[in-house]
């Protein structure tokens, strides 16, 4: 396994794939709520 710097193990990618993620996530939770509230109305 190759050493890596502390500088180089915390390069990671950011943005557009993290944003992806996130709303992916969010929409998830919204639809989980939401069957919530249909059934228990």
């Amino acid at each position: 396994m190759t050493k890596l710097t502390p500088t180089e193990a915390r390069q990671a990618r950011r943005g557009f794939p993290v944003l992806v993620v996130l709303a992916i996530s969010v929409a998830i939770a919204v639809v989980a709520v939401g069957g919530v509230a249909l059934f228990t109305a």
